[in-house]
């Protein structure tokens, strides 16, 4: 298999780089999904993803705090790019989450991995140099 068509099919199976308008879409499927997730379960909710903080959304439940990270994908393989920012918060914050939300448009699927603890931590991230 060539790599040209080993990246079309993760395209087509999601998990892949889509154009931006769709990523956009996509994400903001995720975010109000992950965000009405843990308002149902009782949960304060703040979006802070302007904030660079490594994660998208703040939220407290009494005592409990939680940091999540939100990716969104339109299949249904678990695959997402993570920065180094939200690597860095993912290793050092106990009370980080990394939530996927797959095939976001269709029937969403949440995926939560916790803090560094998880056995579903990446053992590779994307960076791309602009130049």
């Amino acid at each position: 298999m060539t790599q040209a068509s080993s990246f079309s099919r993760e395209v087509a199976s999601g998990g892949a780089f889509g154009s931006y308008e769709e990523n956009k879409k996509v994400e903001a499927a995720a975010m109000s999904f992950v965000s009405r997730w843990y308002q149902k379960k009782g949960w304060q909710v703040t979006d802070v993803s302007a904030e660079c903080l490594g994660y998208d959304l703040h939220c407290i439940k009494g005592r409990q705090i939680a940091h999540i990270e939100v990716k969104g994908s339109s299949g249904v393989d678990r695959k997402f790019i993570i920065t180094a920012n939200e690597m860095r918060a993912w290793e050092a914050d106990p009370s980080f989450v990394h939530t996927l939300v797959a095939n976001v448009k269709n029937k969403p699927q949440l995926h939560q991995f916790i803090g560094a603890e998880s056995d579903e931590i990446p053992s590779i991230y994307c960076s791309v140099i602009h130049g």
